[in-house]
């Protein structure tokens, strides 16, 4: 029963880290685990933690795994939908394994799509990856949500990825999992490129100590 106060804390650390990047402070993606989602003081610990911090809500995004909403899927859907009303963005993590529905994508109201790594690691080699990430950029596009490509480990996969659509790259082809001393010069010495490619740091905020 410790996973509320870890939640709390994590969350707490995390923003407080971010914000001391001041105007380089990047996205800050938060995995939030099943047992939060179905807490009922889940979503006003969150907006607690982000008023005393003053943390906007526009930088956080709260990813979920889809079978994470299955058990409970009312209670669920009603947190999620309590934080996006506050501005919260939330993600949909691994999309393509486990109980992934396009129930979810109509009914979830999510803002991003992350397609799982199993996919887009062989997207060159394997023509069955190829259509099946093509057409999940399509759909997710059609309904609003960006698209975030996770497991990209080369150039070549993030150009082919780039060329289907696909908005923003995950991997070890961008950064590898860093702490907080060595985010900072990373995004001093990207941050002012105008690049056609997004970068994002491999997974920074949900793997804090």
């Amino acid at each position: 029963d410790l996973i509320g106060p870890l939640t709390e804390a994590m969350f707490h650390n995390a923003m407080t880290d971010l914000l001391s990047l001041g105007a380089d402070m990047p996205r800050l993606c938060l995995n939030v685990a099943a047992k939060s989602l179905v807490d009922r003081q889940f979503a006003t610990s969150t907006l607690r933690i982000m008023d005393e911090l003053g943390f906007p809500a526009d930088p956080l995004e709260i990813e979920i795994i889809e079978r994470d909403i299955v058990t409970n899927s009312e209670r669920s859907l009603l947190t999620l939908t309590t934080l996006r009303e506050h501005g919260i963005r939330v993600a949909i993590d691994d999309f393509g394994t486990g109980y992934s529905s396009f129930l979810t994508l109509r009914d979830l109201h999510a803002d991003r799509l992350k397609i799982d790594q199993q996919f887009t690691k062989h997207i060159i080699g394997s023509a069955a990856d190829s259509l099946i990430v093509t057409k999940l950029i399509e759909i997710a596009h059609t309904l609003g949500l960006d698209v975030v490509a996770e497991g990209v480990e080369s150039d070549e996969v993030w150009d082919l990825l780039s060329s289907l659509g696909c908005d923003v790259a995950q991997g070890y082809a961008i950064a590898r999992p860093m702490p907080l001393s060595d985010l900072r010069p990373w995004l001093a010495a990207h941050t002012p490129r105008r690049s056609t490619r997004p970068l994002a740091p491999a997974a920074f905020a949900d793997r804090l100590p």
